[in-house]
Formats: C-alpha cells, sequence, structure tokens
C-alpha cells in the first residue's frame, strides 16, 4: 500500500468515526430534549394536582368543599299563612349512604286551609359533624309581585350517628304583607352561581386571616407531594418549602431546604383562582443527580463505551497500518543487508575457489590450505547467518523449547568475556567483570544464554568509539539474579530505545550498510530472556552510553 492509498484509508476511517459520533450525539441530544419535554409536563401536572389537593383540603377545613344540594318534588306544599299566623314545621333527616347527601322528607307540615301547591328546595350544608338545612321557596304565583317578603330563622343541627340521625328544622314565618297567588318564580343559574362565589369570597377573607398552618396540616401538605410525585413518575428525593411570593414567611419547610434552592426550585402558586390576592407558594426542588441525565446514564454510558471501543479499535487498525508500512520498510532494508552480508562471503568463496584453480597455486600447497581455509571460514559465517534466520522463524512460531541445565552463570559470563576480550583490545578497549552475586547456580539454557551475553557485548563494540568501557555486574535483589551490561559508548535516544526489541530494527536506515547487523540480535534477546521468565530493562544516554539490566528468578520452574 502506498503512502497515499494510506493516508487516505485512515483519513476516511477516522472521517467515518467522527460521523458516527455526531450522530449518536444528535440522538442523545434529542433523547434529552424529549425527556426534559415529558418531565416538565409530568411536573406541570403534578404541581397542579398539588395545588387543587391543598385547594380542596382547605375547602373541606372550611366546609365548602362538602355543599350538597337537594330538591324536593316540584309538587311539595308550602306554607301559606296570613300575616298574623305562625305555624311549626317538622322535618325528618336520614343518611341514606355514605357521601355526605342527605334525604329530606317532610314528615308533618300544620298549614291553614287555604294552602296552595308550591314548590320548594331544601339545601343541605355539611360543615363536618354539623349541618346547616336552608328553605328556599319557589311560587307558582304572586297576588302581588312587587312585594315579597319573608324571614326564617335556620338553627344549625348536629349528627349524632354517622349512619343514621334525626334533625328537626323548624322555621317561624312571621309575617306575610301580602297575599300570594300563582306565579312563576325561578331562581336563575345566575343566583346560584351568585352564592357560590359570594361564599368563596367569604372563604378567601377567612384564609387570609388564619395562618397556613393551621387550615393545611404538614402530613396532609406532605401527603399530597407524595400522592403526585409517585403518579407522575417524578424523582423519589426532594425537597420543598411553603412560604410567601418574597420569601419573607416560610409556613413549611423541609430540613434539606436551603434558602439558595429558592432561585433553581420549581414553584406554583397554592390558590391561583382566589379572589383576594393570596402569595402562598409552593417551592419543589429534587437532589441528587440530575433526573433527566439519571434516566438517561445507561443509554449514555453504553454509547460511550462502544465509542470508545469503535475508537480504540481504529487507532489499533492505524498503528498496525503504520507499523507493517514501516516493517515493510525494515524488512527492505534487512534484505537489502543480508545482500550485502551474503555477498561478501560468497565473493570471497568465489574469489579463493578461482585462487585454487590458477595452476600457479596449485604447486603451493601452503596457498591451497590458505584459499581453502577462506573458504571454510566464508562458509561457516553463511551457515551461521542462515542459523540465525531459522532460529527467528522459530521464536516467531514459538515451536521452539530451551534445554535448562543447573549451570554457574558466573562461570559462563568468565567464558564469554574471555572470547570478547580479543574483539575489544583490537580496538583498545577494557572488560570489567564485578561478579557479586552470592547465588550463582541457575536453571539456563547454556547456548542461548551465552548468544544473548555476545549479542549485547557486539552491540557495545559496534556502537562505540574508543576507548570503550564495558563493565558486566552481577547482584542479587528481591529473591532475583540481576545481571547488568553496561558501556560508555554513544547512546540511545527514547525513540530508538523503543524500538531496539523489534525485529529487523537497526540504528541506521536505507540499503546504506554502514553497520554490521540484521537487526535481529535485541529481538532474538528479549525472546529467550522472557523464555526464562526474566525481565530486561534498558537505560541508556545519548554521548554517555547504554545499560542492560536483565532479572532472572532464582528458582526456575
Amino acid at each position: 500500500m502506498t503512502r497515499k492509498n494510506l493516508s487516505l484509508v485512515i483519513a476516511f476511517g477516522f472521517l467515518a468515526l467522527i460521523g458516527i459520533i455526531s450522530v449518536q450525539m444528535y440522538w442523545i441530544r434529542s433523547a434529552y430534549n424529549q425527556n426534559k419535554i415529558r418531565f416538565e409536563q409530568n411536573l406541570n401536572k403534578a404541581l397542579n394536582q398539588i395545588a387543587n389537593d391543598i385547594s380542596r383540603q382547605e375547602n373541606a377545613f372550611f366546609g365548602l368543599d362538602a355543599l350538597d344540594q337537594l330538591q324536593l318534588d316540584n309538587a311539595t306544599t308550602i306554607l301559606n299563612v296570613s300575616s298574623d299566623t305562625s305555624e311549626n314545621v317538622i322535618w325528618t333527616a336520614q343518611k341514606i349512604d355514605d357521601s355526605k347527601n342527605l334525604d329530606i322528607q317532610v314528615s308533618r307540615i300544620n298549614v291553614p286551609s287555604n294552602n296552595k301547591k308550591k314548590d320548594k328546595k331544601i339545601i343541605v350544608r355539611n360543615f363536618g359533624n354539623n349541618i346547616t338545612i336552608t328553605q328556599e321557596f319557589r311560587l307558582d304565583s304572586l297576588k302581588d309581585k312587587n312585594h315579597l317578603e319573608r324571614e326564617l330563622t335556620v338553627s344549625a343541627i348536629t349528627i349524632l350517628k354517622k349512619d343514621s340521625l334525626l334533625s328537626f328544622y323548624q322555621s317561624r314565618i312571621d309575617s306575610v304583607r301580602n297575599l300570594l297567588d300563582k306565579s312563576d318564580i325561578n331562581i336563575s343559574n345566575k343566583q346560584k352561581d351568585l352564592n357560590k362565589t359570594m361564599a368563596e369570597l367569604l372563604l378567601d377573607i377567612q384564609s387570609v386571616t388564619q395562618p397556613f398552618g393551621e387550615r393545611i396540616p404538614a402530613d396532609k401538605l406532605q401527603n399530597s407531594i407524595e400522592r403526585a410525585i409517585k403518579q407522575y413518575d417524578l424523582p423519589k428525593i426532594y425537597a420543598y418549602a411553603v412560604t410567601n411570593e418574597d420569601h419573607q414567611k416560610v409556613e413549611f419547610k423541609t430540613e434539606n431546604f436551603t434558602l439558595d434552592d429558592f432561585e433553581k426550585a420549581y414553584s406554583i402558586s397554592l390558590f391561583p383562582q382566589s379572589f383576594l390576592p393570596r402569595s402562598d407558594k409552593l417551592f419543589l426542588i429534587f437532589l441528587g443527580r440530575n433526573p433527566l441525565l439519571e434516566q438517561m446514564i445507561w443509554p449514555i454510558s453504553l454509547v460511550f463505551i462502544f465509542t470508545l471501543i469503535l475508537l480504540a479499535s481504529l487507532l489499533i487498525i492505524v498503528n498496525n497500518l503504520l507499523h507493517h508500512k514501516k516493517l515493510s520498510a525494515i524488512k527492505t532494508d534487512f534484505i537489502n543487508n543480508m545482500t550485502h552480508e551474503f555477498k561478501t562471503p560468497i565473493s570471497t568463496i568465489q574469489l579463493a575457489s578461482d585462487s585454487v584453480m590458477n595452476e600457479q597455486v596449485l604447486h603451493e600447497p601452503e596457498k591451497i590450505g590458505y584459499f581453502i581455509g577462506m573458504i571454510k571460514r566464508e562458509n561457516k559465517r553463511m551457515n551461521a547467518l542462515v542459523e540465525r534466520i531459522l532460529q527467528l522463524a522459530q521464536m516467531e512460531k514459538k515451536s521452539f523449547e530451551l534445554v535448562k541445565t543447573e549451570i554457574d552463570i558466573h562461570e559462563l559470563i568468565e567464558a564469554v568475556a574471555e572470547t570478547a576480550k580479543l574483539k575489544i583490545e583490537e580496538i583498545d578497549g577494557k572488560l570489567a567483570l564485578l561478579l557479586k552475586a552470592e547465588q550463582s547456580m541457575l536453571l539456563l539454557d547454556e547456548m542461548h544464554f551465552t548468544n544473548i551475553l555476545f549479542n549485547i557485548i557486539d552491540n557495545a563494540i559496534k556502537y562505540s568509539s574508543p576507548p570503550l568501557l564495558i563493565e558486566i555486574e552481577t547482584n542479587i535483589k528481591n529473591n532475583q539474579f540481576v545481571l547488568c551490561i553496561k558501556d560508555n559508548g554513544q547512546g540511545m535516544s527514547k525513540e530508538t530505545m523503543s524500538h531496539i526489541f523489534d525485529k529487523f530494527y537497526r540504528l541506521t536506515e536505507g540499503n546504506v550498510h554502514t553497520i554490521k547487523g540484521y537487526g535481529l540480535g535485541l529481538s532474538y534477546v528479549k525472546t529467550i530472556v522472557d523464555k526464562h521468565h526474566g525481565r530486561i530493562l534498558v537505560r541508556s544516554e545519548l554521548g554517555v552510553g547504554s545499560r542492560f539490566e536483565i532479572r532472572l528468578p532464582l528458582k526456575i520452574n
């Protein structure tokens, strides 16, 4: 894949991811707005229900909510007496159901002989356990329609039992100035509304003069709020207060409602239909997390998690693409370097073979032996290179096994150091051994561990300048055997250190063969150390040198 195509693939991938995230954010925002509208609608319904409950409870307190009207038959006889007559009327009232309605029946009526049938209506007002009965007349006719006067004295009747009662209603007609004749007098609905309005106005006057706490008990207010909260599925953790509009007088307040909550609380006027101005308001606030976000916490969390997974997957894919592209370039570099490595021994072998075949050399055994030795050395070098590549393939497949034996690692280090001294001394370098570990017997694969020591020392030699100093030190720390190989070479940058264990990675790039090696040594070192259940750590600084630290457990299973 070319660099241009790779850039396009990465750009389209991130563009698609941004598009998906944008659509998800739009859906979340739309769902949030819909939930907000639904929440506000339910909240308004709940507040209105609370206000209506409070209003009804206040009406019940003053008795208007229990107002029932009962009307007798239109043909009921009405009193029709002369102005100097006083008559008593006795009524019987009996409760016929569990409601507040009363069935009013006429039990005895004393009337003069000239009585005419009239219509009469009985109104019953229930104030708790007290009943007030008022009599109203609807006259069929009036002899003098311009004059109608009557005075009624009404007494309150007390209920003795809830299931039945006997009430007496006594009404005295003191005077009648004119004789009545048949005439239709209908009590209009406007007059009824006027009576109701006057009653409500009277209630408002009484409410203004009486404190809210005496009219509405705290437990009933709490019950009204709880019912509304439950009915409209609102958050269960809340606080409230009842106060006037400017918050100067607080009638009710829960402990968790503070003065600062007034500004952010939802509010409603408790008596909006009152005739007289009343500033009683209910303030309600929900505690804890945002109720709208709380409802959407799981969908938002899942969207966030899946988006992160998608983003992580895309980053991994992009990283792998870049890694493979870089690996491809490194492999190309490796092939170029390997070509140089194979070309040199092949050319040497070819030259030595031609020299052996020369007629002048055929008669000189010493020269023949020299050229044959050269051919063997170069052949051995190529075999070692092929063996290293095969080992790398085995490590890649993880198909090889270590042959561990109990060996003295100090003796192994000394043997490797003895061999490496020859190369180090050629460049006027020094090798120092500081073998301080008290315990040196470990289970190791001798061949592979010898190779990793040679690899690290060879790197120190290749990437150094005279005078070279290499120190090999051993210690026991935290029940681990610690082997340190330190040099004063050119050191490495942080970028180089992050790739030194990658296969085919070399400090120099391109196809210029300036540094010997194949980029396989340190990758091989790390694989062998891992196989021994150990760790390898690297510290390096440009211009100062590098320090490789290998940590091995003292007991390896």
